[in-house]
C-alpha cells in the first residue's frame, strides 16, 4: 500500500472534522452524545488551528517543520485521527439507497460508543498538546509510548462500529491494513527521525528516568504558557536585570512578588524564551520546577532534585557511572538520598557548558521537614561550583528572601500594560453591550489597570465579576466598589461567592460540591474523577451515568473560582490565595461538605461492581480502576475525609461488615495489599485493618467496641486487633 494514502495532513484531519460536525448537527435525537462529541471535535479542531497557524507563518514555519513532520508521519497522531473521523463520518452521513429523512432521524451510536470515541480522540488530542510545544523530541517520545496501545484500541473500537454494518468485512479489511501499515511505519519514524531521540530505543534509560522522577513539568509548562496573553512579560525579559542574569554565568535572579503577581505565567516565559533561545545548542542545559501548595507529597528535596537530575540527563547519553548508580539503588529496592542525588546531579551538568535552573513559587514548597531549604541549599551549591544560574519566585518571605542576599533582585508586579493587554485579549467573554459600546470597555480597562495595584490576579476576579451585569449602569457601578489594597482578595473571593449564592438552585449547588470538593480533597482530582464524585448519589448501588455533571457547567457555576489544567486534566481553585480564604471562611460556605465526601466515598466503594472482591491479576485491577474514575481516590482516601468529619454509624458499619468489598478497596492501597491475592494469599483484609490503615489504635479499637456492642458477627475484637498484619498495618504511614 502506497504511504500517502496512508499519512494524515491536517488540512485532512479539518476538513473531516468539520463534516462529521455537520452530520452530528443533522441528526437528531441523542441530544448530550451529540453535544459532547461535537465539544469533543470543536476542541481537537482548536488545537489542530493553532498548529496550522504555526506552521503558515512566515518566519515561524520553519522551526515547525520537525513537529509537522512527526505529526504527519504514518504512525503520528494525525493517522489515527484520520481513521476515527472516517468512521464517524461513514456512520453519519446517508446511505445512498436509504429514504434520506428517515436516515437523519437515526442516531447511530450507543452510550459506550461514544464514551470509547471520545476516549479514542483524546488520547491523540494529548499528542497534539505536546507539538504545540514544538518539542519534536518530546512528541516523538509521546508517540513512541502510546503508539502500540492507541492503534491496538482503535481497532477495537473500529471493530465495536462495524458491529450490524452491512459491509463489515470490506471496511474492518481494509482497516487492518491501515492499522497494520502504522505498526509497521514505527521503525521508518525512527530512521528519519533518529537524530531527533538517540535515547527512545534504549528501554532501560527510560526505565532509569521513570525511576528518576515520575512529575513531568513540562506538561505544566506547556499549560501555563499557553494561558500567557500574547505581549505579556516583555518587560521582564527586556529589563536590564534579566539580560545581566542570562549573559552572566553562575549568577541567581531572585525575583519576588506578592500573590496574585503573575509569578507562575512569567516563569513560563523565562523557560520559553531560553527553551527557544538556546534550542540549537546542545551545550546549554534548561531545568525547572513548578511548586505547588497542594503537591507537597512531590515536593521532598529529594524529589526535586531528581527531577532536574532527569530533565538534564535525559538528553545525554547514559553513561557506565549512572547505569551502575541505577542498577546500585533499583537492586536494594530504595532510593538515593539527596547528597548522592546532588552528586549524580553535578556530574550531569559537567556535560554542559551552562545550565539553567528555574524554579516557581518556592514559598510553596515549604514542610515540616524544611524542604525547601535542603533543596534551595543544594541548587545554590551547584551555582557556587561554577556551573548554573538560578531564577527563583516565590512570596516576599523574609527568611527566603535572606538566602538571596548579593543575588540580583527583581520584583514582580503586574505591569499596567500587561493588565491592560489581558482586558483587551478577554473583554470577549463579557456581554454584548459592553463589546459594542467603545466607551464603556475604555472605562472597565482604566478602571481594573487602577484598582489591581501589580496583582495579575485580581484583573481576572474584577473582570469575572463584570460577566454578569446586565446594563451598562450595572457595570459602572460594579467598577466604582472594585476591592483595592492588603483585603482585596477576600473581598473578591467573597464577591464570588455572593454571585454563585445568587444562582438557582441546581447551579448553586453545583457550584458547592465543585468547590467542596477540590478545597477538601486530599491530592488533586482530574476532572473525570470529580465528575464521578457528583454523580454519587448517597446510599445507591450504583453509578448512574445520566447524572454526570459537564464539565464547562461545573466551571461556569463557580464564577471564575476554579480553572482547568489542559495538560493533566486537573480542576483545581485559580490560586492558592483562593485556598487559604475557604480555609479560614470554610464553616460559612461549607458546613457539610466533609461528611458528604465521606458518604460519597463509602457510597462509592459499596457499589455492586465490587461485590465480587480484589483482583486476581495486576491487568484486572488496573482495568478496574480505568473504567471507575473515583475508586482509587475513594479507596486510599475515604478514611482520611472520616476522620475529620465523621458520618452516620449505619452507613459505615454497612460497608464494613461487607468483606469482599473491604478487601477490594483495600488492595487499591500502596503498601497495603499486594495486586494479586495470589502472590500475598495470608493477608486478607477485615473491615477493621482498613481504619486501622488510616488512624491510630484507639481508632480501631473504638471500631472493634462498637462491633462488639452492635453485636456483629464474624468480628473477634482480641483476635483482629493484635494480628501481625494489623501490627504492620498501623506501622505505615497514614495516607492522611
Amino acid at each position: 500500500m502506497d504511504a500517502l494514502s496512508i499519512t494524515a495532513s491536517i488540512i485532512t484531519i479539518l476538513q473531516l472534522s468539520s463534516q462529521a460536525v455537520g452530520y452530528i448537527n443533522s441528526a437528531s435525537g441523542a441530544k448530550e452524545h451529540r453535544k459532547n462529541l461535537r465539544e469533543e471535535l470543536r476542541s481537537c479542531e482548536s488545537i489542530l488551528r493553532q498548529l496550522k497557524d504555526e506552521s503558515d507563518d512566515s518566519e515561524e514555519g520553519k522551526a515547525w517543520s520537525d513537529t509537522i513532520k512527526v505529526l504527519e508521519s504514518p504512525d503520528g497522531p494525525l493517522g489515527r485521527l484520520s481513521i476515527t473521523l472516517d468512521k464517524i463520518v461513514t456512520k453519519l452521513q446517508p446511505k445512498a439507497n436509504e429514504n434520506k429523512l428517515w436516515q437523519s432521524l437515526k442516531w447511530p451510536f450507543g452510550e459506550k460508543e461514544i464514551g470509547e470515541i471520545i476516549a479514542a480522540i483524546e488520547r491523540e488530542k494529548s499528542l497534539l498538546d505536546l507539538a504545540l510545544a514544538n518539542n519534536s523530541r518530546k512528541l516523538i517520545q509521546g508517540i513512541k509510548k502510546t503508539s502500540e496501545e492507541n492503534g491496538k484500541r482503535l481497532l477495537e473500537l473500529t471493530r465495536e462500529l462495524e458491529k450490524g454494518s452491512r459491509d463489515t468485512k470490506a471496511d474492518i479489511s481494509g482497516l487492518e491494513d491501515r492499522m497494520q501499515f502504522i505498526q509497521d511505519s514505527h521503525e521508518c519514524l525512527h530512521d528519519d527521525l533518529g537524530k531527533l531521540h538517540r535515547h527512545d530505543d534504549d528501554h532501560e534509560f527510560h526505565l532509569f528516568l521513570n525511576w528518576l522522577a515520575k512529575k513531568d513539568y513540562s506538561m505544566q509548562q506547556n499549560d501555563f504558557i499557553r494561558r500567557r496573553q500574547p505581549g505579556t512579560g516583555r518587560w521582564l525579559l527586556d529589563s536590564t536585570k534579566f539580560r545581566e542574569w542570562v549573559d552572566t554565568p553562575t549568577t541567581t535572579l531572585f525575583c519576588p512578588g506578592m500573590p496574585g503577581a503573575g509569578k507562575t505565567i512569567l516563569t513560563s516565559i523565562v523557560v520559553d524564551e531560553l527553551s527557544r533561545r538556546f534550542e540549537n545548542d546542545n551545550d546549554i542545559g534548561v531545568a525547572y520546577i513548578f511548586c505547588n501548595f497542594r503537591q507537597h507529597d512531590d515536593q521532598q528535596a529529594e524529589d526535586l532534585l531528581a527531577n532536574l537530575l532527569k530533565q538534564l540527563q535525559q538528553f545525554r547519553p547514559l553513561p557506565p557511572s549512572m547505569k551502575a548508580f541505577y542498577q546500585r539503588y533499583k537492586n536494594m529496592n530504595r532510593k538515593p538520598c539527596l547528597n548522592e542525588i546532588s552528586d549524580a546531579l553535578r556530574s550531569v551538568m559537567t556535560t554542559y557548558r551552562r545550565v539553567f535552573i528555574i524554579i516557581d513559587a518556592l514559598d510553596e514548597c515549604q514542610s515540616s521537614d524544611r524542604s525547601e531549604e535542603k533543596f534551595l541549599a543544594e541548587v545554590l551549591k551547584l551555582k557556587n561550583n561554577g556551573t548554573a544560574n538560578v531564577f527563583v519566585t516565590s512570596r516576599l518571605i523574609p527568611k527566603i528572601a535572606a538566602k538571596f542576599e548579593g543575588a540580583i533582585s527583581l520584583e514582580i508586579r503586574a505591569s499596567d500594560d500587561d493588565v491592560g493587554r489581558y482586558i483587551d485579549g478577554q473583554i470577549t467573554r463579557l456581554p454584548g453591550f459592553v463589546v459594542r459600546h467603545d466607551e464603556l470597555r475604555k472605562e472597565i480597562k482604566a478602571g481594573i489597570v487602577e484598582s489591581v495595584q501589580g496583582m495579575f490576579l485580581l484583573a481576572q476576579l474584577h473582570l469575572d465579576s463584570l460577566t454578569g451585569k446586565r446594563s451598562p449602569k450595572a457595570v459602572r457601578t460594579a467598577l466604582a466598589k472594585l476591592s483595592t489594597g492588603s483585603e482585596a482578595y477576600d473581598y473578591a473571593y467573597q464577591s464570588a461567592m455572593e454571585r454563585i449564592e445568587g444562582q438557582g438552585p441546581d447551579r448553586r449547588e453545583l457550584a458547592k460540591q465543585v468547590l467542596s470538593w477540590i478545597i477538601y480533597a486530599k491530592r488533586p482530582l482530574t476532572t473525570r474523577e470529580l465528575r464521578y464524585a457528583l454523580a454519587v448519589e448517597p446510599w445507591e448501588r450504583q453509578m448512574d451515568e445520566e447524572n454526570l455533571p459537564q464539565v464547562e457547567d461545573m466551571v461556569s457555576a463557580c464564577a471564575g473560582l476554579v480553572t482547568i489544567d489542559k495538560e493533566s486534566d486537573i480542576i483545581r481553585l485559580v490560586h492558592y490565595t483562593t485556598q487559604e480564604y475557604f480555609e479560614r471562611t470554610q464553616e460559612r460556605w461549607f458546613a457539610n461538605a466533609g461528611s458528604e465526601i465521606t458518604t460519597a466515598c463509602i457510597t462509592y466503594l459499596s457499589y455492586d461492581v465490587f461485590g465480587s472482591g480484589p483482583c486476581v491479576s495486576r491487568d484486572e485491577l488496573f482495568e478496574r480502576l480505568r473504567i471507575n474514575p473515583l475508586y482509587s481516590y475513594a479507596a486510599r482516601f475515604w478514611g482520611c475525609h472520616l476522620r475529620s468529619a465523621p458520618i452516620t454509624c449505619n452507613g459505615l458499619i454497612g460497608f464494613i461488615q461487607k468483606g469482599p468489598y473491604v478487601e477490594a478497596a483495600a488492595q487499591v492501597f500502596p503498601g497495603f495489599q499486594s495486586h494479586s491475592k495470589e502472590e500475598f494469599p495470608d493477608q486478607n483484609s477485615t473491615g477493621l485493618h482498613l481504619p486501622a490503615r488510616f488512624g491510630t489504635l484507639e481508632a480501631t479499637c473504638a471500631f472493634a467496641e462498637m462491633m462488639k456492642i452492635l453485636d456483629l458477627p464474624n468480628y473477634p475484637r482480641q483476635s483482629l486487633l493484635f494480628t501481625p498484619l494489623l501490627e504492620n498495618i498501623r506501622k505505615l504511614p497514614s495516607p492522611c
